[in-house]
């Protein structure tokens, strides 16, 4: 059996001294402290005729069937949690901490022992414990089957000293026969299997597979069988970590260089549910930590870190389809790494956006996360990138009011959407960009819109993006992130997202540059097609749109600008689309509102669209996002809004400021690889270069603050800077610190601004050097 002894000590210590804690397990068992005993009946009563059901249609589920289920166990896990809380609560403490009010009589523990052995039993001897897979795609062990072979194994742990022999017997047999054996024989047995790594690798083999052998843990002591399959199951763990990947599959490995996951946050947090039950009990069991991946794990840390971002006055997780859902609903998973890694910090934030624990795994590693002491964990660099999901974050910082942007190029396999090259952006408090999100899976407009390019913000050629057949098929060439420069301390960060891949079907060339300047967010988008046709920018926003020389977004008391910048004919318009219609509140799977999110209507939203036709097979878009400007700020603005022009082979823009600086950027319309064997040298004035991106920073009295230089090998201002290497990179250089950041693709060396001819050796990578 589990020791749970200790689990719920701590959760009774925790409950008077923190009203979260209190209120969100009063809300938990609920009703199960009154009229359990007609509850129970009820529910066993329901179940029994939905089993007769389903056993006599030859269907893939039928939907009472696995909503009756479901009910059983959840009630019994509540009542169970009842009888541990107050079988290890001598003193009452529990009855003092409780907030219900309501006046109806308490059921004794008695009668809640006696009702949770009879939904224990029903459960136990049910038909099999299958609902996601029957028939039609012949599984015998889904996470149904791992979701009740988890919560059999604690409620077993805990009614156990209740049970007469014969009882234990029953149960052990029922969650042997029905949880722990099919799993192993469908998931793990090398003569049996349906499932190889290479096929349902994903999300569902950990949590099936932990599931397991966290029922053989709580069994084995008592029975000889389960210690056999506990050491099968935990032998199989770590292949998982280390998949590799399989090209006729078409499959990416599970974790990249970085130890980041390919479904990414969402699902990884899903895959680690079980595991995290697993790997705590086991380690409490015999103080083994040899199933503790700490190689995979601890980078999760930074990356949890990275996706919290604050806007509309709460604390939020980056969405990109199915990230938020499953982090409310498993949230014990972000407590149990916070523990591990003792970090307070990622408990307090992911405690802060919730509205505090409400599954029955929460209640158990909850208090363990509440008692860590603040060590100073560092926050992660402000620009993070994650190279094998294909995410990168840009921040100014992690407050309320700094700005926050994300961008997506990587995997469409499965859950993850059709959405390379799309990004979000808050800023100031203020939703600006913000992603569809996603829906319930049996609902149409699942396939019909949440997971379509459409839904998304990146640019559509005549209405089209990324080809659907990716979904199912993956994506063989996934997007990149080949250059990205963070200088913080002079307001200028750069991020090249590589789109093309998985925009193949339409692009021949889909880069999206993007730049992050003291006061804006500069997309230039890079684009080349086998034909010519139209393009649409498009953009999902938060707010109300009004568009004049500019389209100003409001929301929140704040106003921001998009300009539209190249080319000067884009035509503006407004889309309707759908706003997420899946986001969990904190009562996870118990929210009334599931039910109307199911079968109901789903929130309507809009998106802006900007398109221009093509003149040819290639093509830039140039937009510009304000910072968001309270209404003082709004008076003045107009004053200072960004210009562009075009002259025979180059765009500049231009963005005055009211410090009296302006910031000046070229794009050389020759250096986009148009001309591979040909020089791509541009001069205008004083200027030549042959960089695709000049950035300029000047002063009020037209001196040169700082200059950038995006995939360029040499730029020279007059007399003001120069800088040359035979390899093109990318760098920023302050002038007034005398220091440059660059980003190289090899060792190299590289000469700035110097009077004698010295060069600066500078490794692969980033590098920070004076001149």
């Amino acid at each position: 059996m589990l020791n749970l002894t200790p689990y719920f000590e701590r959760l009774l210590a925790a409950l008077p001294f923190n009203e979260k804690l209190r209120k969100s397990f009063d809300i938990y068992i609920g009703d199960a402290r009154y009229t359990c005993v007609s509850k129970t009946e009820a529910a066993v009563s329901a179940f029994l005729t939905a089993q007769a059901e389903q056993l006599s249609k030859d269907s893939y589920l039928h939907a009472s069937y696995a909503s009756s289920f479901n009910d059983l166990a959840y009630l019994a896990m509540r009542l169970s949690y009842l009888v541990a809380v107050e079988s290890n609560n001598p003193t009452d403490c529990f009855q003092e901490c409780r907030t219900d009010t309501n006046t109806t009589a308490f059921d004794s523990t008695d009668s809640r022992i006696r009702c949770a052995k009879k939904l224990l039993g029903t459960i136990c001897t049910a038909h099999d414990w299958i609902t996601q897979g029957k028939n039609e795609n012949r599984f015998h062990a889904d996470l149904w089957t791992a979701s009740l072979c988890a919560q059999t194994a604690i409620i077993y742990s805990i009614l156990a000293s209740f049970c007469n022999e014969k009882e234990k017997a029953t149960y052990r047999e029922g969650i042997k026969k029905n949880g722990i054996r099919v799993v192993w024989r469908e998931w793990l047995d090398p003569r049996h299997h349906w499932h190889a790594l290479d096929s349902m690798g994903h999300n569902w083999w950990l949590v099936i597979v932990c599931a397991g052998g966290f029922a053989a843990l709580a069994l084995k002591d008592e029975d000889d069988e389960c210690v056999s399959y506990f050491k099968k199951f935990k032998n199989g763990i770590h292949q998982w970590f280390t998949y590799p990947g399989n090209v006729l599959q078409n499959k990416k490995a599970n974790f990249g260089e970085k130890k980041d996951y390919i479904e990414f946050l969402g699902y990884m947090t899903y895959g680690f549910s079980m595991y995290a039950l697993l790997e705590t009990f086991y380690r409490d069991e015999t103080g083994d930590d040899s199933l503790f991946e700490d190689e995979f794990l601890r980078p999760q840390i930074d990356d949890y870190l990275r996706f919290f971002y604050w806007a509309n006055d709460k604390l939020n997780l980056a969405n990109f389809g199915d990230t938020p859902d499953r982090i409310v609903k498993h949230q014990h998973v972000i407590y149990y790494l916070s523990y591990r890694f003792d970090c307070k910090k990622l408990f307090d934030r992911q405690d802060l956006m919730s509205d505090g624990p409400n599954e029955y795994e929460d209640f158990l590693f909850y208090p363990l996360a509440l008692a860590l002491k603040d060590h100073g964990y560092p926050d992660p660099p402000l620009l993070g990138i994650c190279p094998h999901t294909g995410y990168a974050m840009c921040r100014t910082g992690y407050g309320k009011n700094d700005r926050f942007f994300a961008i997506k190029t990587g995997e469409s396999w499965n859950h993850n959407h059709l959405d390379a090259g799309s990004f979000i952006l808050s800023d100031k408090n203020m939703e600006i960009a913000i992603d569809s999100g996603t829906c319930n899976y049996g609902r149409a407009e699942y396939r019909g819109y949440y997971t379509t390019p459409q839904a998304h913000n990146i640019v559509l050629l005549n209405g089209q993006g990324p080809d659907a057949d990716m979904i199912e098929s993956g994506t063989k060439f996934s997007g990149s992130f080949p250059a990205y420069l963070s200088v913080p301390e002079a307001d200028f960060s750069y991020i090249l997202a590589d789109c093309t891949g998985p925009n193949v079907a339409h692009f021949i060339r889909f880069y999206r540059h993007v730049l992050l300047l003291k006061e804006y967010t500069i997309f230039i988008d890079d684009l080349q097609t086998y034909e010519p046709g139209t393009l649409e920018w498009r953009m999902h926003y938060d707010g109300e749109i009004k568009e004049s020389e500019f389209i100003s977004i409001q929301n929140q008391g704040l106003e921001t600008r998009l300009y539209p910048l190249y080319p000067k004919d884009q035509s503006v318009s407004i889309g309707e689309g759908l706003r997420d219609g899946e986001m969990l509140s904190q009562r996870g799977m118990r929210d009334p509102d599931r039910v109307n999110r199911q079968f109901g209507s789903l929130p309507v939203g809009q998106f802006l669209s900007l398109t221009s036709k093509m003149y040819g097979k290639r093509a830039k878009l140039i937009e510009a996002i304000r910072r968001p400007l309270t209404p003082a700020g709004v008076k003045n603005e107009d004053s200072f809004a960004p210009t562009s022009h075009e002259l025979d082979d180059e765009i500049e823009f231009l963005i005055p400021s009211a410090d009296g600086t302006t910031e000046r950027i070229l794009v050389n319309t020759r250096a986009d690889g148009s001309f591979m064997h040909k020089n791509s040298w541009q001069t205008i004035g004083s200027l030549r270069t042959d960089a695709f991106i000049v950035y300029q920073k000047r002063n009020k009295d037209e001196k040169l603050l700082a200059a950038g230089m995006i995939n360029g090998s040499r730029l020279r201002i007059g007399d003001e800077f120069a800088v040359g290497s035979l390899l093109k990179f990318d760098g920023f250089f302050d002038l007034s610190t005398r220091t440059a950041h660059v980003q190289t693709s090899m060792e190299t060396e590289i000469a700035i601004d110097t009077e004698d001819e010295s060069n600066i050796k500078v490794a692969k990578g980033d590098s920070v050097v004076s001149f």
